[in-house]
């Protein structure tokens, strides 16, 4: 079906460029912070509060949005994720006052929430069993994309024009704005919406993954149950909290790590970040390779890719020449971003389709609840009293227990997904 296969390449475009928006209007306080609180005389302690406040709102906005993107229109809710963003980020220069600084980041974050459940929702509704996992893969770049355009736009702005802070919020919010429009014309919601036959009536059994759940259990009773009793949805929790605590406990402290321990300058840190940042594009891409080549066994391919991060963490630990570092420190940015890829993809192919918003919103709480809250205090408490060099040991171990819950999700990935 023709037309069928124009209208998916156009889910994945806007699903991508969607989420790749959402970057452009999520990091940029982090990139203004300075000169900002210098010119607000705010302080760190507060700066680090308002971050803070977008973190802890953006946890539960994933699960409460998600369920309405399950709910209402996946095309609107992503189109108006990113126009409200849009919206709070051009004001946000506005706000001299620290309280209203504080409301705003609290509702950018919680707006935010809804991005990833709807792009996915969209990837999980029009791609079936043998392509989801690619299509997924590949989306996930979308991240790196949009966060490396916010960061070129900030550089331009603060060493090359006026740099005046203000525009590094009003220019990528006016971006936004422009986009969330073309995402609301030329969006599509699922095929049955848009008069096209359900993945299972076009692919039959290889359409959609298998599921336990009855079919004909109302939305909120399924959601009950899966919340209450599905082992599936609390493998997946787990693990995605150890991803993120493996990615916020290494790229968080860096910068500050790699001159402590290993004598680095600022600048030499800062660089080795880069290569970190700029290496998970290429390894997502290679993710997206095995995926297409091996769509049911993700599983696998993610507990071989932490057996591998967990010894080139303990070489990054071990390195002390700055370029060796850097080469281990770009292999880790493939194998802290790549795996987490597959969490996704898993959460997809092993949750009831019904409930898709639902569930990648729940998993995505649990990342940023518990793993990188856990990283932002845990680390710096281990490396005070065991110094840095037992964080790489931990930064192992954690990569040794991920390994193992991705194998306990075999099984379940098996049965699930019909080629």
């Amino acid at each position: 079906m023709p037309e069928y296969l124009a209208d998916r390449r156009i889910v994945f475009a806007v699903a991508y460029l969607g989420y790749a928006v959402c970057y452009l209007v999520r990091n940029n306080l982090k990139l203004a912070a300075s000169p900002m609180a210098a010119d607000l005389g705010i302080g760190t302690f507060e700066i680090g509060v308002l971050l803070s406040a977008f973190t802890v709102a953006y946890a539960p906005g994933k699960l409460l949005l998600g369920m309405a993107v399950d709910r209402l229109s996946m095309r609107g809710m992503l189109a108006g994720c990113v126009a409200a963003s849009a919206i709070l980020c051009f004001c946000i220069p506005f706000l001299e006052r620290f309280p209203h600084l504080l409301i705003a980041m609290t509702l950018l974050g919680f707006v935010q929430g809804a991005g990833s459940p709807a792009a996915l929702g969209m990837i999980g509704t029009w791609y079936p069993n043998k392509t989801r996992a690619t299509a997924v893969t590949a989306w996930n770049t979308s991240q790196n994309l949009g966060a490396a355009i916010l960061a070129v736009v900030a550089v331009l702005i603060l060493d090359y024009l006026s740099g005046d802070w203000r525009l590094i919020f009003w220019i990528p919010a006016t971006i936004s704005a422009v986009v969330a429009v073309l995402l609301w014309r030329y969006g599509r919601d699922r095929p049955w919406q848009e008069g096209y036959p359900t993945l299972t009536a076009l692919y039959g059994r290889a359409g959609i993954p298998r599921s336990d759940v009855a079919s004909k259990d109302s939305y909120w009773r399924l959601v009950f149950s899966a919340f209450t009793s599905s082992r599936v949805l609390l493998l997946l929790l787990l693990l995605n909290a150890l991803m993120y605590f493996i990615r916020f406990g290494i790229i968080n402290w860096m910068t500050i790590y790699l001159p402590h321990d290993k004598g680095f300058t600022l600048s030499q840190a800062q660089n080795i970040f880069a290569a970190l940042e700029f290496m998970a594009i290429p390894f997502v891409a290679v993710f997206a390779f095995l995926a297409w080549k091996f769509p049911s066994s993700m599983s696998v391919v993610g507990a071989v890719s932490m057996l591998a991060f967990s010894l080139t963490v303990l070489c990054y630990g071990f390195f002390d020449d700055a370029g060796a570092v850097s080469l281990a420190a770009a292999v880790l940015g493939g194998l802290i971003y790549a795996p987490q890829v597959i969490v996704n993809v898993l959460t997809l192919n092993l949750m009831p389709p019904r409930m898709i918003g639902a569930a990648v919103g729940f998993v995505g709480l649990s990342g940023y609840l518990l793993g990188e809250l856990a990283a932002n205090l845990l680390v710096p408490l281990i490396a005070h009293y065991l110094g840095w060099g037992f964080v790489n040991f931990a930064m192992a171990g954690v990569g040794l227990i991920a390994l193992w819950v991705y194998l306990a999700l075999r099984p379940y990935e098996r049965r699930a997904v019909i080629l």
